[in-house]
């Protein structure tokens, strides 16, 4: 299969005494990008070209029950004419799992980082810098695999804090998002299972209300009744369809709900190829004004070719809708790509790449067209 791992191309990681049973894996990447449309604007276009610097340590357990696995990771980079444009990311997790029993087990997840805000983004006000926000996720999950019924859940916790932008308060756009989120998996034959998943989640902004005097405060559940389906390795289908609603705080802000669904297949064509189609439907955040949300539905999909054992070929495209609740906006979002990656050794891996992003909007003044071209340098142990 396309997608099959290949060990003597896979990082070795390090083992010695002083780890005990820990393996330390180290890991460099370097992107040069040549980007057409760095603010993408419909018009008055600037293009440069900008150097990623990501360079990650991780730190993981190689035991045969319970795992635990650290992480540090670091993103940085550098435009050659637009100073103002220079990122500086970073991003530190933890993951531990226990293994109550063969059947049960227990998993906890806690991430920090700093991240900044994509030019093109709906919220994005068009700062002389990218806007900075820190995240915060915390996940707690339980798992029990009973042979016939599985039961899996997961509650999680992610803060947002948006810095401020110049003269724009983000401190509006702060919030706690907690969802739960419960599936129970019934297996009618070998390989084939329905499952039956509700959630809740619930969303508080830091303020109680935002400049405009809005409380952006929400709840929201949504249900779906799905099935997964693994054929031998050849086809692997899971999808869930079912409803989903979130209610505002504000009584002005329009309650957003309707049709949902999530889902991915994969199929193995042949030993070289593979295609995968994904999709789903959810309700998003934002802070346009006089929108409660915005309904987003997204199709993408992606063929991974094995050309030489080491060098593999991948093409694909997505589609996003985004329908604006209680304003009259759409915005329609696509992406496209193909590249090639050539697997070196167990060292280093370089990739070249082409990226094509786009939207059409009923927005005024609000489409644009990207073209980004790359080339990456990838060293591990």
């Amino acid at each position: 299969m396309a997608k099959r791992p290949r060990s003597e191309f896979g990082a070795i990681g390090i083992e010695n005494e002083a780890l005990g049973s820990f393996v330390l894996r180290p890991k460099v990447t370097t992107t040069v990008t040549h980007d057409d449309n760095i603010f993408r604007t419909e018009t008055e276009t600037d293009a440069d070209i900008f150097v990623t610097f990501l360079s990650s340590l991780e730190l993981r357990s190689n035991w045969d029950n319970h795992s635990l696995s650290l992480r540090a990771q670091s993103t940085n980079g550098r435009y050659n004419e637009l100073d103002n444009e220079a990122f500086d990311d970073f991003q530190f997790s933890g993951r531990g799992r226990v293994d109550a029993s063969e059947r049960f087990s227990a998993n906890l997840a806690v991430t920090f980082e700093r991240k900044h805000e994509g030019r093109g983004s709906p919220d994005d006000e068009g700062g002389a810098k990218p806007t900075i926000f820190f995240v915060t996720t915390g996940g707690l999950g339980a798992k029990y695999d009973g042979g016939t019924v599985d039961i899996v859940a997961n509650l999680k916790n992610k803060r947002l804090d948006y810095r401020d932008n110049g003269t724009a308060n983000n401190d509006d756009r702060d919030r706690d998002e907690v969802t739960l989120k419960i599936r129970t998996s019934y297996e009618a034959v070998p390989g084939s299972k329905f499952y039956f998943e509700p959630s809740v989640n619930r969303k508080i902004y830091k303020d109680d209300f935002d400049d405009s005097g809005v409380d952006r405060d929400s709840s929201g559940w949504r249900l779906l009744l799905g099935t997964t389906l693994d054929i031998s390795a050849v086809t692997f289908l899971e999808l869930g369809v079912g409803y989903m609603q979130q209610r505002f705080e504000e009584v002005s802000l329009d309650t957003a709900s309707g049709f949902s669904f999530e889902g991915e297949a994969v199929w193995n064509a042949t030993d070289l190829t593979t295609l995968t189609l994904s999709g789903s439907r959810t309700v998003e955040q934002t802070t346009t004004s006089g929108a409660s949300s915005y309904l987003a539905t997204k199709g993408s999909i992606r063929v991974d070719h094995e050309l030489l054992y080491n060098l593999l070929l991948d093409a694909g495209g997505s589609i996003k809708g985004d329908r604006y609740v209680g304003i009259d906006r759409s915005d329609d979002n696509w992406q496209a790509f193909f590249g090639a990656s050539y697997l070196m050794n167990e060292y280093f891996d370089l990739r070249a790449a082409y990226k094509f992003n786009g939207r059409r909007s009923s927005e005024p003044a609000t489409d644009y067209d990207d073209n980004q071209f790359s080339l990456r340098l990838v060293g591990k142990i």
